[in-house]
């Protein structure tokens, strides 16, 4: 049982992979997934304990911090190669503000 605490707090603090933090863009990015965030966010990350019982207390934060992790998992950005952008040749502008051949607009 020790080997398998050792290897999980030896997992916990590498961080996530790029895959992982895309399944998550993917999954809260989409109209259901912002509606499941925001309801997170108004009945768990965002309301306060009034108790006074102390293990409800730590059960709230607990429920807090689990929701805290997911936004920070959907705020970082997956490590990736930035775009290819292609370069565009200059060409001279005509006095009429088109491109030869091709209309700046519309």
């Amino acid at each position: 049982m020790l080997k398998e605490i050792v290897e999980w707090y030896r997992h916990r603090w590498l961080k996530p992979d790029s895959d992982l933090l895309h399944a998550y863009q993917r999954c809260f990015n989409s109209p259901d997934g912002q509606r499941v965030i925001q309801h997170l966010l108004d009945t768990v990350y965002c309301s306060v304990y009034e108790g006074s019982d102390p293990t409800e207390c730590v059960i709230h934060n607990a429920r807090r911090s689990v929701v805290h992790e997911m936004l920070q998992l959907i705020n970082e950005v997956p490590q990736q190669a930035p775009p290819s952008v292609p370069l565009l040749e200059e060409q001279p502008e005509s006095p009429l503000g088109e491109t030869y051949g091709r209309p700046l607009v519309g």
